[in-house]
């Protein structure tokens, strides 16, 4: 997992910009301390050895782009050079260490943070846990934020658990682009979904994966010249869901998919997309509350069991993959010199990813699209997809 937080140029008089560096490594380091696991390294599939080596900690100057440029530059790969060469969305974290930070410095003052955490022992709940917690620290706030690191208690090792199948990687040559649905879009699709779905109160991260999924499927129309069947599978937080709920702070992969199929062209219509995935979360939902402690893991891996199964066992199905760290807190992390105008996630290369994410407002949510090439020049045009977006991530 990676992402990038955007910092306008520090005018707080109370941090001289010559030691901004140093006070985000030695928070690093004073948080790590406390997610102890994290300053290890990956051995094998299934083991962390806490080694104490830390993270690993990157400083560089952009001198070929300026921060606007790669701001408002909707192809998300040009961010590539504000992450440690090769880190972003590795499939591979072995024998190396676990989070890797790059403190960027721009001409015009600005500074970029890319963060990149491994996915093998926590998910977006957790990277933005971490991440608050050290600008928590750097900025002296006294807020508690420690974690809860009892992950055995509520998820007990299971053995002879054979991984789920995985999707076959086709090579395909990729791209990712953003879009951004900013407050004013969302009411309206809110309205509009509300109304043609019959769903009271549609979230904006219903709305928002509804109305991508459907520009997704007109476009594959378009890109094949038929209709294929296709579905969406979206991840939840865990924590909440369970019966009892876990605390928010609770270190771990809590998480669990709840999906939608589309095997009829009749059904590519917003309202339908909205009710459909209402009722797939609240089956999750159901599903979760009766879990009995120790049931957890083994529901969630039948969950990732049923989605790869229907990818990689299906040649007829196009998969699109979103996940959401919206209303996590990220807009807010300020290590002491203020807010991000933006905080955007890396290029993903897996094809049919999307991922959401908070808008620096905070209301808004920025939408990284990875699709094939050609399929792309096809989505982004979508007259629908365009009236509520912009490519744009911020004015700075």
């Amino acid at each position: 997992m990676s992402m990038t937080f955007f910092y306008p140029k520090n005018t707080n008089n109370s941090i001289p910009n010559s030691q901004i560096s140093q006070l985000i490594q030695e928070s690093l380091s004073k948080a790590l301390s406390t997610y102890y696991s994290f300053a290890g390294i990956l051995k094998g599939d299934d083991c962390v050895s806490c080694t104490d080596e830390g993270a690993t900690f990157v400083e560089t100057e952009i001198t070929e782009c300026s921060m606007s440029q790669i701001l408002n530059n909707p192809n998300v790969s040009v961010q590539n050079v504000l992450y440690p060469k090769g880190i972003p969305w590795s499939s591979s974290y072995e024998d190396h260490t676990l989070l890797y930070a790059q403190l960027n410095h721009f001409k015009c003052g600005g500074k970029a943070l890319g963060v990149s955490l491994s996915h093998k022992i926590a998910d977006g709940c957790t990277m933005a846990h971490i991440i608050r917690h050290w600008a928590a620290v750097a900025r002296q706030s006294g807020d508690d934020l420690r974690p809860i690191l009892n992950g055995d208690s509520i998820f007990p090792p299971i053995k002879d658990c054979d991984p789920p199948p995985q999707p076959e990687q086709k090579g395909e040559r990729v791209i990712t682009k953003r879009f951004v649905f900013d407050q004013s879009n969302i009411k309206k699709l809110k309205a509009i979904g509300s109304t043609e779905s019959g769903v009271k109160n549609p979230t904006r991260v219903e709305v928002v994966t509804a109305l991508v999924y459907k520009a997704a499927m007109a476009a594959s129309m378009e890109f094949s010249r038929k209709f294929e069947p296709s579905a969406v599978t979206h991840i939840s937080n865990l924590r909440s869901l369970v019966n009892p709920p876990m605390p928010g702070t609770t270190v771990e992969n809590a998480s669990m998919f709840y999906s939608i199929a589309t095997v009829d062209e009749g059904d590519i219509k917003f309202g339908t997309l909205i009710d459909q995935l209402r009722k797939s979360k609240e089956k999750m939902v159901q599903n979760c509350r009766v879990l009995e402690n120790g049931n957890h893991f083994s529901a969630t891996i039948k969950s990732f069991q049923e989605v790869a199964t229907l990818a990689g066992g299906s040649q007829d199905f196009d998969i699109y993959a979103f996940s959401s760290i919206c209303n996590f807190g990220l807009h807010q992390v300020d290590f002491g010199w203020g807010k991000p105008v933006a905080m955007n996630l890396a290029a993903s290369p897996q094809n049919r990813f999307v991922g959401l994410v908070d808008d620096h407002h905070g209301t808004g949510i920025e939408v990284a699209v990875t699709l094939d090439e050609n399929f792309m020049t096809i989505f982004e045009k979508n007259k629908e997809l365009a009236r509520y977006t912009s490519t744009w991530a911020t004015e700075y």
